[in-house]
């Protein structure tokens, strides 16, 4: 009995203790919410380990009053309340606040939860446009559990009411949000919207504001107007209008009357226009164009001044070798062009500066023009007191001279030696010409060397044959180029580009093969309806053999193998021929040649250091084994230790079997002797000493 009344003793202490620091939690006011004259309310439920909580107790203040009861709430587990009798009203201080009520033996409530207000928006407009939208945060300072962004929802008048959400954030700290948005004769409505960590979304009172008539933008005008230099179109920029009523532009066609035509109408955030009808074509005209902003209500103020774009047109004077530019001024800026620059491209080239005139002229001389090259010209306007640009239409155009040839085609340049290079030639003769300048590089794209003026011996033959006199040197890879020079010192026509068929050739010594790769020709008369012909020749001692090893169209490269015939020769040459059939572009069927590829090798020798006559068929006999030396000059002694000739041959392909006087020779070191001459009849010598083992 004792021990149970110790037990029970100790029972009760430990429940005492346990609700010591088990009572009901305070409940955590997270969001509030208003929905016209109604108040949500959402929280975090109070825990009660203990089954003590009686009800929520929800607490509201109006204008700075005191706190009063406006709900008791029995269950534990709810976590939201409607206060449908709380006749929100805006421009009052609503505050609210809960707190749970327990029985642990006695009634106790828990401290109150944070104070909440709701989100009470203001706003202010312009005209039609809306403007600044300020309000409060639910709590000060804000709830750990808060996000750290507002989002602003906005809707206009409509039925049913539709809201467009999340048109905006704002950080939390910062509740204001400056809209720009502008709407004639219309209701503009905002709400803000604050998360929280827990789930629940505190929602703002609504704000709306009337957005009233105007009469328009102000008259605006362009930056500037310009033709795209790739397409001919034209192209207008203009800088966002300062009136933010301004929803749109109207983008005018002025025509040759002064009339405008409204060609297109465009957002408020666009400030570019490119005018793609092919009726208003930049490229052969000037065209010229107006601009007026407009509100939602469809009121402007009209179109400002007309911009035009210049035309730009040119004359040549083939005597002179010289264009005349002229085009039509820049029309739009209000003080005027500074000055215009005229730019000019030689075969697709990038643009350089030809030359800079005052804003008062428009015209400009460029000289030394060249039949063989395609030009293109267009001026670059400045606006005078202003950083605004614009450009002309582009003109691209080759000069044609009459009565000159219309072409020179270069078919093969053949590798006579490394001081003489044939260069083919198709040429048109039906008009006279002075001469030909022949070029050469060692590269396509230059640069170009003038090495002859050549005269045809006569004015019919078109196929002609050109002569490379000046040495190649070690630069066997070499590209020609030839000009057709008219009465008057000027170039025409202009060849393609062709080059020499350069073989490089490597030969292995020890694997008696040779690889060979060489540059292939440049196909630039239409040969590619029928690629050229490519033979391989190969040789010795610098005679190549009659008969190809190799004939191919495509191949570009190729290995020979040159074992058999290492023990007659130590040089090795090759040469590649190639044989173009006729085309439309050159009726003449070409034979053209490569660079003579030789190499020369050393002769080279294996000497065993033993062998073992021992009649197992292995190593059976000594000899050296020699490549690339002429071996019909050719003698091997072999002396024993007291210098006495024990074998002796001029045989290279004999060696000794280690027999001497009858018999075998003994072991030990014997001393070898033999010389020969390379196939350049320089002697060589070369003695040792090996063993020889049974």
């Amino acid at each position: 009995m004792k021990m149970l009344t110790k037990y029970l003793c100790c029972l009760l202490l430990w429940f005492g203790g346990f609700s010591a620091f088990a009572q009901v939690t305070v409940p955590d006011l997270r969001c509030i919410s208003v929905d016209g004259t109604e108040v949500t309310l959402d929280w975090v439920i109070s825990s009660d380990p203990l089954g003590e909580f009686t009800r929520y107790e929800v607490l509201l203040s109006i204008g700075g009053a005191a706190f009063t009861n406006v709900a008791n709430l029995n269950n534990r587990l709810q976590n939201t309340f409607t206060h449908t009798s709380a006749n929100f009203d805006p421009s009052k201080d609503y505050r609210y606040y809960i707190q749970a009520q327990y029985n642990d033996g006695a009634i106790k409530t828990t401290t109150p939860s944070n104070t909440l207000s709701p989100i009470i928006p203001n706003l202010t407009v312009n005209g039609n446009v809306s403007g600044l939208l300020t309000w409060n945060n639910i709590h000060t300072p804000t709830l750990p559990s808060s996000a750290n962004i507002y989002e602003i929802d906005r809707r206009f008048i409509g039925m049913p009411p539709i809201w467009n959400n999340a048109i905006a954030n704002a950080n939390v700290g910062i509740e204001s949000f400056r809209d720009t948005v502008a709407r004639c004769d219309d209701e503009i409505f905002y709400k803000v919207r604050l998360g929280d960590a827990s789930g629940c979304e505190s929602v703002s009172a609504v704000v709306k504001e009337a957005l009233l008539k105007s009469s328009g933008p102000a008259p605006m005008t362009f930056n500037s107007i310009s033709v795209n230099k790739d397409n001919g179109n034209t192209e207008l920029t203009w800088d966002k209008h300062p009136e933010p009523e301004t929803v749109g532009y109207y983008v005018f066609y002025v025509d040759a009357n002064g009339q405008e035509i409204i060609i297109d109408t465009v957002s408020e955030n666009t400030l570019m226009f490119q005018d793609l009808n092919a009726q208003r074509p930049a490229n052969l005209a000037s065209q010229c164009y107006r601009i007026a902003a407009v509100d939602s209500c469809g009121k402007t103020q009209g179109s400002g001044t007309t911009h035009c774009t210049m035309h730009l047109n040119r004359t040549f004077d083939p005597c002179e070798g010289e264009v005349s530019l002229t085009w039509t001024p820049y029309i739009g800026w209000l003080n005027g062009v500074k000055n215009y620059e005229i730019y000019y491209s030689i075969n697709g080239d990038p643009f350089e500066l030809a030359g800079m005139v005052s804003g008062t002229d428009t015209n400009f001389t460029i000289s030394n023009i060249l039949a063989i090259n395609t030009y293109a010209f267009y001026i670059t306007a400045f606006e005078s007191g202003g950083g605004a640009v614009s450009n002309s239409n582009l003109l691209g155009t080759r000069f044609q001279v009459v009565d000159k040839p219309q072409f020179i085609r270069l078919r093969s340049a053949s590798i006579v030696d490394t001081g003489l290079v044939a260069v083919s030639c198709f040429v048109d003769r039906k008009a006279k010409f002075k001469h030909i300048e022949l070029f050469r590089g060692h590269s396509r794209s230059g640069s170009f060397k003038k090495l002859k003026n050549y005269v045809p011996n006569n004015a019919t033959d078109s196929f002609i044959t050109i002569y490379d006199s000046v040495g190649l040197g070690g630069q066997l890879g070499a590209f020609y180029v030839a000009i057709v020079i008219d009465e008057c010192d000027k170039p025409i026509v202009k060849s393609d580009t062709i080059r020499t068929i350069y073989l490089n050739a490597n030969g292995d010594k020890f694997a008696f093969e040779t690889e060979l790769d060489w540059s292939p020709l440049i196909l630039s008369d239409s040969t590619l309806e029928l690629l050229p012909i490519y033979y391989a020749y190969y040789g010795i001692n610098g005679e190549l053999q009659s008969d190809y090893f190799l004939r191919t169209r495509r191949v570009e490269a190729t290995t020979h193998m040159f074992d058999g015939d290492a023990i007659y020769s130590d040089e090795f040459c090759y040469q590649i021929e190639v044989i173009q059939d006729p085309t439309r572009f050159y009726p003449k069927s070409d034979t053209s040649y490569s660079n003579l590829e030789c190499f020369v090798f050393e002769p080279e020798f294996e000497v065993p250091t033993a062998f073992t006559p021992n009649d197992d068929g292995i190593n059976e006999e000594w000899k050296p084994e020699i490549i690339y030396g002429e071996t019909g000059k050719y003698e091997l002694n072999i002396y024993d230790r007291w210098g006495k000739i024990i074998f002796t041959t001029k045989d290279p392909n004999e060696g000794w079997d280690g027999s001497a006087e009858g018999g075998d020779a003994p072991l030990g070191s014997y001393i070898y002797k033999f010389t020969l001459n390379t196939f350049r009849e320089s002697a060589i010598e070369r003695s040792g000493e090996f063993i020889l083992l049974r």
